[in-house]
């Protein structure tokens, strides 16, 4: 027996049906729970295992890290984690299940911020970075399917976007715990941020281990992209991912180091602009109200465009446009993943999602994994993170383009969503 969502997007009523298989069987986790587990999971393995790097950059590279190219290095070997491990979920993760992946991430999670907090060379920090790194994907790839799985059709965008609201609300956290370690003499400052993290990562793992509730493997399929081409738009939607994750890892990557070497902030200044960006990423659930609202691939186009303009805004180097464009960048970067994993989640069943969504972050991993190496070596050899940021301002306007071109092409077939929730659609509920 398991719990489906009712009129209001949580479970309430028992409905007495074996579960699908590959869909999740909440025997004792009720949709409620397997929400506040996606996003829990969420905020540990990307807002902590993924995020802290760069607002920790700056005292860490006068710790332990010689130049920006190793800076970058390092940054690009969480994101080669974080690809090896797509490609692990989306071929092999059907025969573990969403939860278990879950778990697991969170487990890798913990153990990854304990190595960066206790790290004592460059070598220590590599392996927590590739820890932390994988331990993203094991979460991202399958929390998603899971809040979405919990809430009728017609509200999938806003609980994946509840998902990703918990990852902003990470940043925000590690923001507060960065400025209040800031004065900390020598090394102390990040390495008391990353313990903090370990500490609640490892709360976030017994919670998650604290009732059963697993998914029944034997229906989902391994990734091939051929449950991708099932997706209507999957080529458009795949390349915008794709230009997504180039942008947004020159953005966020550089973000603190930018401020504090061409804006010349100080410390407090730029860890603050990073937190306004962490703050803002919270507004995921608003912007997947909005593609529930008005179309998924429209509120993607629109998502990209405004990274592209806010990329541009940051370089004025002064306030408030500082604070503006970090504060928009946050917002509308939350949405982009939000929307792709809703469009994925609106046209294929359950069993399907995760080998989908996994092959399409294949591409977003790639891209994602090429930024923060490219962007060390412009900013080493020209001087300045100009340049980083106004190919970050590029790359999104070239995947707003995408989108939109793919928008255009879906428009005279537009079909209602796909509803494998078992939830009863509420009255007024339209085609998106």
């Amino acid at each position: 027996m398991f719990r489906t969502p009712d009129d209001r997007g949580f479970g309430a009523a028992p409905v007495t049906a074996e579960p699908t298989r590959g869909v999740p069987d909440r025997g004792i986790m009720t949709p409620r729970r397997l929400i506040v587990v996606s996003i829990a999971s969420a905020t540990v393995a990307i807002a902590f295992g993924r995020f802290t790097y760069p607002l920790v950059l700056p005292a860490l590279k006068r710790d332990l890290l010689a130049s920006y190219t190793v800076v970058g290095l390092l940054g690009s070997l969480s994101f080669a984690a974080y690809l090896g491990a797509s490609l692990f979920v989306t071929i092999k993760g059907h025969k573990l299940g969403p939860v278990t992946l879950v778990r697991r991430g969170v487990a890798g999670s913990a153990l990854g911020l304990l190595i960066l907090a206790s790290a004592g060379s460059v070598w220590w920090l590599a392996v927590g970075m590739l820890l932390t790194g994988a331990s993203g994907a094991l979460v991202w790839i399958s929390a998603p399917g899971l809040a979405a799985s919990a809430v009728a059709a017609d509200r999938r965008g806003w609980a994946i976007g509840l998902v990703a609201t918990g990852i902003g609300l990470g940043v925000v956290v590690t923001g507060q715990l960065a400025a209040v370690t800031r004065g900390m003499d020598g090394s102390a400052s990040w390495r008391v941020v990353w313990a903090i993290q370990a500490m609640l990562a490892a709360a976030c793992l017994i919670f998650t281990l604290a009732r059963r509730g697993e998914t029944v493997g034997s229906g989902a399929r391994a990734a091939t992209l051929a449950t991708l081409r099932k997706v209507r738009g999957w080529a458009g939607i795949t390349l915008a991912y794709a230009a997504y994750g180039l942008s947004y890892s020159l953005f966020v990557s550089y973000l603190v180091a930018m401020l504090e070497a061409d804006a010349e902030y100080d410390t407090s200044h730029s860890s603050q602009s990073f937190a306004v960006l962490g703050l803002f990423t919270a507004g995921a659930a608003v912007i997947g109200k909005l593609s529930d609202r008005f179309g998924r691939i429209l509120v993607l186009s629109a998502c990209l465009g405004t990274m592209a303009v806010a990329a541009l805004a940051v370089l004025s180097h002064t306030e408030p446009w500082t604070t503006v464009s970090s504060a928009t960048f946050g917002f509308t970067m939350s949405g982009v993943p939000v929307v792709v994993a809703a469009h994925i989640a609106d046209n294929l069943p359950p069993e399907e999602f995760g080998a989908a969504f996994g092959a399409a972050t294949l591409a977003f991993g790639v891209t994602q994994l090429t930024g923060p190496q490219l962007g060390g070596l412009i900013a080493d050899h020209t001087g300045s993170f100009t340049l980083v940021y106004m190919l970050s301002s590029a790359i999104a306007l070239a995947g707003a383009a995408t989108a939109t071109a793919s928008n255009l092409a879906l428009r005279p077939t537009r079909s209602r969503p796909v509803d494998t929730s078992g939830a009863p659609r509420r009255r007024g509920g339209g085609e998106r």
